[in-house]
């Protein structure tokens, strides 16, 4: 996959808790703030961490509608909506239960073979119900 990294659009925010590169993170409790996920699938999306920090750190994040670098849970297709995993920030295909809602975090724009695996996702972030 080309690096395409070049089409990003970032803001700083302080960091509540510790919050790895690359990781999918949301609103954090106070304005300015930003965390990892409480488990998958949820809302308040903020963008990705451009670069890993310490809590009460400044941070980057990459909002919408960048191309990004994020982490894979797990295989994933090039070309499909992809969703927070869990706790950890990383990425998964997206795949509501039937009648469920699922929060979007965007596209993938390449493929990743396996857990830990770098996957580009153009950020669109969105609702998906199964």
């Amino acid at each position: 996959m080309p690096q395409r990294e070049d089409r990003i659009r970032s803001y700083r925010y302080t960091a509540e808790g510790a919050i790895t590169q690359f990781a999918v993170v949301v609103e954090g409790t106070a304005d300015g703030q930003v965390k990892l996920p409480t488990g998958a699938d949820v809302g308040a999306i903020v963008g990705v961490a451009a670069a890993a920090a310490a809590s009460g750190d400044e941070v980057e994040i990459y909002e919408p509608p960048s191309i990004v670098r994020c982490i894979a849970q797990a295989a994933i297709a090039r070309g499909v909506p992809v969703s927070i995993q869990g706790a950890t920030g990383k990425v998964k295909t997206a795949a509501p239960a039937g009648g469920s809602n699922t929060f979007i975090v965007g596209m993938s724009r390449s493929a990743a073979a396996a857990d830990g695996d770098h996957v580009f996702v153009e950020l669109v972030k969105s609702v998906m119900q199964g």
